[in-house]
């Protein structure tokens, strides 16, 4: 729902206790999947080959409305923002997608070297929230994942 914050120990209380209020009661999220959608690595810089990210495959969720406003509860909560530009842009989720997205496979290869399952993963509920640390946060990818709390949303 929003990664890639760095925050102290009491800001992540303040965090968990926040969700778990915020989605007391909320219910199931449907997950409908749209597409399977590769990606090449993009760059900062195409002269240098500078990589900015490195998703080779995600599937792109739909859109639905109960996903939508979980998604913003949480971004006001885990970034302390009231609107949809959390991410310092004018997009409400990051590049490359600009979508609600999985990541299932990660490269630095050229997508055509990078063979992509077209098929897309069956449609799920989710029950309930997870907050991990991730460590460390790179382009070679995150050795270490710490799962600090988990809840349910029925």
């Amino acid at each position: 729902m929003a990664g890639g914050i760095e925050v102290n120990h009491r800001e992540v209380v303040r965090i968990i206790m926040s969700l778990k209020k915020e989605f007391l009661g909320f219910g199931p999220v449907p997950c409908k999947f749209d597409r399977v959608q590769g990606i090449v690595a993009g760059y900062k810089d195409d002269e240098k080959k500078i990589c900015q990210w490195n998703q080779s495959t995600v599937v792109i969720l739909k859109r639905e409305e109960k996903l939508m406003n979980s998604i913003k509860i949480a971004r006001k909560i885990m970034l302390d923002r009231n609107d949809d530009t959390t991410l310092g842009t004018t997009h409400l989720f990051a590049a490359p997608t600009y979508e609600p997205h999985l990541s299932l496979a990660y490269s630095h290869q050229h997508l055509g070297s990078f063979i992509v399952n077209k098929n897309v993963p069956p449609d799920f509920e989710a029950n309930e929230v997870a907050l991990w640390r991730t460590d460390p946060s790179s382009l070679e990818g995150v050795k270490k994942w710490y799962e600090i709390d988990r809840f349910s949303l029925c």
